[in-house]
């Protein structure tokens, strides 16, 4: 498994897998995870998926489809790719000119990794 400290079980994806890094844009999501024991990368991405969008669909009262329809896979196979893909995850709300500062955007993991302090309750590392 690679290095990574920040790392916490992704409770949307029912205990199958680990969430390094992420971020929730408008339309679609980002997210470094590592998938555990023999879970499926399809049915990791559909728990997610249908879960988030409830809870998005819940909280600005409608109804319909809320993330994009493709989905795009990487397999992250050494330290350099993974140390790669963590700021390009992070980068995309103010690549989106949505904020100044990665950091600053709420719906993210980026101030977490800079800080080591976060926002979101219940990404609570080990």
């Amino acid at each position: 498994m690679l290095r990574c400290s920040r790392a916490s079980s992704a409770q949307s994806a029912g205990g199958s897998a680990l969430l390094h890094a992420f971020v929730v844009m408008p339309d679609h999501y980002h997210i470094l995870l590592t998938l555990l024991e023999d879970h499926r990368l399809p049915r990791v991405l559909q728990r997610i998926d249908s879960l988030s969008a409830r809870r998005v669909n819940e909280f600005e009262a409608r109804r319909g489809r809320v993330w994009a329809r493709r989905c795009y896979d990487h397999v992250v196979r050494n330290q350099d790719d993974f140390d790669e893909c963590v700021p390009y995850i992070h980068d995309n709300p103010r690549a989106a000119g949505l904020v100044g500062v990665s950091s600053a955007y709420a719906y993210s993991s980026a101030g977490y990794w800079e800080t080591g302090t976060s926002a979101w309750g219940e990404f609570d590392p080990p």
